[in-house]
């Protein structure tokens, strides 16, 4: 009898030590779970809030304001770099003489303009964006032909660019005489061109990019739209995107 009560005594002191032990694993398992359900939970919601179009909206609208803001600053430098030639023009011509200086004039002057248009252009259209509602965005720049007019202040500015490297180009020749001239005409429009050939990089870069990552995703987000990466608002080719669920 002595021997049987101390073994009974044994196993329930056994238990009460084992208890414990197993309450804490499975304390242990349950907040291990709670975890894994918080963290898919957590993704799922990323995950939605990224492809959310209010969401995409928002942050083409960011981008669209900065490119706008962005060509506002540089057109209005440049329409100051033109006005300086405008302005300052010699008196009289080394090489030519008044026929290209008069040239000179009107080529800056057209070049103000256009910088002049940008300026403006790009203040009435960031004060467009600011009117639409987030999730009318994507609707409003699904349009083509609204999609130029976006693009418009970065047109104008880069013709204006282009004018005021010419008018330099003259401006030099008629200081320096004929050989300048010369050098000139070649040098100035050389260094736009030098510009539209890094911009011309950077755009088959981000084509080869999308086309890159559609092949790694097995997805098709290179279609007609993804072909046409933009040269001068690069902001165009977000919309491209969103429009196949991506995050702008």
């Amino acid at each position: 009898m002595i021997r049987g009560t101390s073994s009974r005594r044994l196993l329930q002191t056994d238990r009460r030590e084992t208890a414990p032990i197993r309450e804490e694993e499975e304390i242990a398992a349950a907040v291990e779970q709670d975890d894994e359900i918080k963290s898919i939970k957590s993704s799922t919601s990323t995950s939605s809030v990224l492809l959310n179009p209010e969401h995409i909206a928002l942050e083409l609208r960011d981008s669209i304001n900065s490119s706008l803001i962005n060509v506002g600053v540089l057109a209005a430098l440049m329409m100051a770099l033109a006005g300086a030639i405008y302005t300052d023009a010699p008196e009289s011509g080394m090489c030519i003489g008044e026929p290209l200086l008069l040239a000179e004039m009107v080529i800056a002057w057209m070049a103000m303009g256009m910088f002049f248009f940008a300026t403006i252009g790009a203040l009435v259209l960031y004060m467009d964006v600011e009117g639409i509602p987030s999730h009318m965005l994507l609707l409003h720049l699904s349009s083509n032909a609204q999609m130029v007019i976006y693009c418009l202040p970065h047109i104008s500015t880069a013709i204006g660019i282009f004018l005021t490297a010419v008018a330099y180009g003259i401006d030099i020749g008629e200081r320096g005489g004929c050989p300048f001239l010369v050098f000139g005409l070649i040098a100035a429009p050389c260094f736009v061109f030098s510009i539209v050939a890094l911009w011309i990089v950077g755009q088959q870069r981000r084509k080869q990019l999308f086309k890159k990552y559609a092949a790694l995703h097995n997805i098709d987000i290179v279609d007609h739209d993804g072909e046409r990466v933009s040269l001068l608002a690069t902001w165009a080719d977000r919309v491209a995107l969103s429009r196949h669920g991506f995050s702008a």
